[in-house]
């Protein structure tokens, strides 16, 4: 609210209002507070892709439209993605059909050097929290190779938590939950909302 009312005061200045914009949208978009994906998306829509944002060029725009839709789907609300992978006996497992009042979706990579550090860390805490919640943690590699991934599985002890992987490359979960690095985790609730 108080980003649309600074907007609002720059209506009769266009140098301001250009300024002001595009300072809140960076703000929003480079932020490292959770949620603030909420507030980019929001003034992105409402100003770069509305049209007001006469000072962004074509491809900048096209940029900024395929960042509002990926992150679009996976604000906090917002129903998770469903995703089927494989588990680590080639059984098909949709990220739906998992019951429990909380998923935590763990994105990882076995040589990934802050996985090898976080993803113990998740694991003692899950192992604390289960004993008081209902809740399941689900590991998706982001890479193919079977052998390395659950050497990791074993040598981090994480025998308790659901593993999934997608050898062929066909599940669009880079896609559906913006998957440039890792760790990258999210919290699902009952209702599969994040």
């Amino acid at each position: 609210y108080e980003t649309e009312w600074l907007i609002a005061q720059t209506k009769n200045d266009s140098d301001m209002f250009k300024y002001v914009v595009w300072l809140s949208v960076r703000v929003a978009e480079t932020s490292n507070i959770m949620g603030m994906e909420k507030a980019f998306v929001y003034l992105a829509k409402n100003y770069y892709l509305s049209g007001k944002a006469w000072w962004v060029n074509p491809p900048v725009m096209k940029t900024y439209r395929q960042r509002v839709e990926t992150l679009e789907r996976i604000l906090i609300g917002a129903i998770a993605p469903e995703l089927r992978m494989w588990d680590t006996t080639k059984h098909v497992v949709s990220l739906h059909a998992v019951q429990a009042d909380y998923t935590v979706l763990v994105f990882w990579e076995y040589d990934c050097g802050h996985c090898k550090k976080e993803v113990p860390k998740w694991n003692k805490q899950y192992n604390e929290l289960k004993k008081d919640y209902n809740i399941n943690m689900i590991g998706i590699t982001t890479s193919s190779l079977k052998s390395k991934w659950t050497k990791f599985i074993y040598s981090k002890e994480l025998s308790e938590w659901l593993h999934l992987y997608d050898p062929d490359y066909t599940s669009p979960f880079r896609q559906y939950y913006d998957i440039t690095s890792t760790p990258k985790v999210f919290i699902i609730g009952k209702d599969k909302k994040i």
